[in-house]
């Protein structure tokens, strides 16, 4: 039996000089941008990201309106990549994912893994060049 590869998206959406987080509520802290694996239909990132998005906050965007800003490898050694989302539709609402708000607190966003949190700060590092 082939082994399927998988991969990891996040997603960076921006609404003026804010951004959309989840509290996810697993450690009081655990704060981040929406994202996540890929899940056994998912033929690529791309569609991981917009399932993960619509999944996580009720926003639909389309591989059009999604920049690649950043590719990593998570401690689990999949693929990670990191979409800046540029048009969405819908309305922001939590779900059993957790609490969606919107955020200008950028530093305060943080990730359940460790590598996830390097991935973070470097995303972080790479959004202020975006919005600039």
């Amino acid at each position: 039996m082939e082994e399927r590869v998988r991969w990891s998206t996040v997603l960076v959406v921006p609404r003026g000089d804010q951004f959309i987080a989840l509290a996810r509520g697993f450690q009081p802290r655990d704060t981040n941008f929406p994202g996540g694996s890929s899940a056994p239909e998912d033929t690529c990132p791309e569609e991981t990201a917009i399932r993960q998005l619509y999944e996580e906050t009720g926003l639909r965007t389309t591989p059009e309106d999604m920049r690649l800003i950043d590719e990593s490898v998570g401690a689990d050694g999949q693929p990670v990549y990191a979409y800046f989302v540029t048009t969405f539709s819908g309305r922001a609402r939590s779900g059993c994912e957790g609490k969606v708000f919107w955020t200008a607190h950028l530093a305060r966003l943080t990730s359940r893994y460790a590598s996830h949190g390097e991935h973070a700060k470097r995303l972080l590092q790479k959004l202020q060049r975006v919005a600039a």
